[in-house]
């Protein structure tokens, strides 16, 4: 794929001094307008990090739609689910889909429009979905 199309972009401030750029991005705590790094499986998806900032409340492109870049933090096949990676905010695949027992369904950030090899940059469809779904094992 190699290019980015088709983007809705947002500014929004950085929550913190250490805002990588494309990663996967969560609303700072108890803040109005700032985002940081995705770090647990209770955020929600934002959206991802076009822009790095090494500045808290500095300027941060934020990707809310269509596509875009993500790192990879690990092998990524084409066409996976991706959700976020705990701390570090990079794209990983989805597991668990389709839950059952006591697993969850995860949240997921888009789809993976290319292969992404751990730690590279690869392009994602934006498809954001923050529902959290306790399996019921049925």
């Amino acid at each position: 794929m190699s290019q980015v199309r088709n983007q809705s972009i947002i500014s929004m401030k950085a929550f913190n001094t250490s805002m990588p750029a494309y990663r996967i991005l969560t609303m700072g705590t108890a803040t109005a307008n700032k985002v940081m790094v995705w770090d647990t499986s209770t955020c929600l998806i934002v959206g991802a990090s076009a822009s790095e900032s090494s500045v808290t409340n500095a300027a941060v492109n934020v990707v809310i739609g269509g596509t875009c870049k993500l790192t990879a933090g690990e092998n990524i096949s084409t066409g996976a689910l991706i959700t976020p990676q705990t701390a570090t905010g990079k794209a990983m695949h989805a597991v668990n889909v389709f839950a059952t027992a006591t697993t969850q369904v995860p949240r997921v950030f888009g789809i993976a429009l290319e292969g992404i090899s751990t730690g590279a940059n690869g392009e994602v469809l934006i498809m954001i979905n923050n529902v959290l779904i306790a399996a019921t094992g049925a």
